[in-house]
């Protein structure tokens, strides 16, 4: 079971489970990794320039300026879901511009199925038999040597520049990492900054001399799936921490039938905010009138809401202000933006998000951008919500689907200029076969 795509040049792709690509399919896929992991970082299909796009290294106002945002990326606004989209295409179309890896895609890591969560392997409907049988995150991603022994590229990757981060004088931390450091995962630390190092050092060092790997992604694993089953926890300044279940809130995202509200987090807050009562043990709409929809489900989810929380579950995350570790002081790359894209799963992940989004369109008759409305003016529709303008796009902007989605056309020559071109049954075709747990009891 797979996901088509038809990327602008009109050759279909198929997109799978991670947990179905094995044999000749999954060595190719490890021969493309490592030929972009081993590129010159200046190449335009290198790993560090395709990772470096999302966050770090940063560029333009956003590099020692807090108002702007110094990474390509867009969070907490409707360009969310159709800016990761196009980033997806261009990591895929740099591995297969690997030798003999032409026809390699991107899998999906199917968070959402009972394997992950912790339940035994359940085979979908045309699905190959066999495969990765663990539970918890995909063997692929949590073995450090591939099976002809070498490093396994989807395990980590070291930096072939260093990245530095000007903007730690916020409450935040100093995410400044130098040339040959190796991303990292929860429970280990990636702080690096000149006030964290000699912390991060003693606590990776305990662990390597305490736990074995299999402890290690031990740990790993029941974060994930705390997250995913539960969303409730004790942090390890014995906080009690509240998310709610982020598989319940895969399936709850894709009811949400307005684009504007399922896209980003900024605006599905506003959305409740206006129409749900915190007061109530079962909220009900209060209003249906003004901009939008009759929804009354229960307060409306966004797409971004359990992606953020899976970047949070395999990188952990405590700085100041901020504290979502049960293991203290895990900080992994996944847990903040500004280097998350240099972690491998970063890509696995976001496919599986994106496999969402187009369920979405296909569920909502919204698979032609003219069916697609943003809202005006409403809050998640301009470029200084929530993480700051982007390089090259102007404050107080108002986001559009004609928006530019940059740099993939001036910069990737991909082909790629603006939403329409990744919402489009027609410009972006793709036939979406959905996995066993959306194909039967969403509710």
């Amino acid at each position: 079971m797979g996901i088509q795509v038809l990327p602008l040049n009109g050759e279909f792709r198929e997109r799978k489970s991670i947990r179905d690509v094995k044999g000749e399919e999954l060595d190719n896929l490890i021969s493309a990794w490592r030929y972009i992991q081993d590129l010159d970082p200046e190449k335009i299909n290198s790993f560090f320039t395709i990772g470096g796009l999302h966050g770090e290294p940063f560029r333009g106002a956003g590099y020692d300026n807090t108002q702007w945002w110094g990474g390509w990326c867009h969070h907490g606004n409707v360009l969310f879901p159709t800016w990761h989209r196009a980033y997806l295409l261009a990591l895929e179309n740099a591995l297969r511009s690997a030798p003999g890896c032409e026809n390699v895609t991107l899998p999906y890591w199917d968070e959402s199925d009972d394997q992950t969560a912790g339940g035994p392997r359940v085979v979908t409907p045309g699905a190959t038999a066999g495969g990765d049988v663990s539970t918890g995150i995909p063997d692929i991603f949590l073995q450090k040597n591939y099976k002809d022994g070498k490093p396994n590229p989807l395990y980590s990757y070291k930096l072939k520049k260093k990245v530095v981060d000007r903007l730690s004088d916020i409450p935040d931390a100093d995410y400044s990492k130098p040339k040959g450091y190796e991303t990292c995962r929860y429970p280990y630390s990636g702080l690096l900054g000149e006030n964290d190092r000699a912390a991060t050092q003693q606590h990776n060092n305990f662990l390597d001399k305490n736990f074995s790997r299999e402890k290690i992604n031990d740990l790993l694993n029941r974060n994930v799936q705390i997250w995913l089953t539960l969303g409730a926890f004790v942090n390890d300044k014995g906080e009690p921490i509240n998310r709610g279940s982020t598989r319940q809130k895969f399936w709850d995202c894709l009811r949400v039938p307005d684009y504007t509200v399922f896209s980003n987090t900024t605006s599905a807050e506003k959305f409740n905010d206006e129409h749900f009562s915190e007061t109530e043990p079962d909220p009900k709409v209060k209003t249906t009138d003004g901009p939008g929809f009759q929804f009354t489900s229960g307060p409306a989810v966004a797409l971004e809401s359990p992606h953020n929380d899976i970047h949070l579950a395999i990188g952990g995350v405590e700085v100041p202000g901020q504290d979502m570790d049960q293991y203290p002081y895990a900080n992994g790359d996944m847990g903040e933006n500004d280097t998350a894209g240099f972690d491998p799963i970063f890509y696995f992940h976001h496919c599986f998000i994106d496999h969402l989004f187009w369920k979405w369109q296909t569920d909502h008759g919204k698979t032609n951008p003219e069916n697609i409305s943003i809202w005006s003016e409403y809050p998640g529709t301009n470029s200084v919500d929530f993480q700051g303008p982007t390089p090259g796009i102007q404050g107080n902007t108002w986001l559009t689907l004609d928006t530019p989605l940059q740099p993939y056309e001036y910069e990737l020559n991909s082909g790629i200029r603006e939403s329409r071109d990744v919402t489009s049954k027609v410009r972006l075709a793709r036939d979406l076969i959905v996995n066993q747990a959306f194909s039967t009891d969403v509710h």
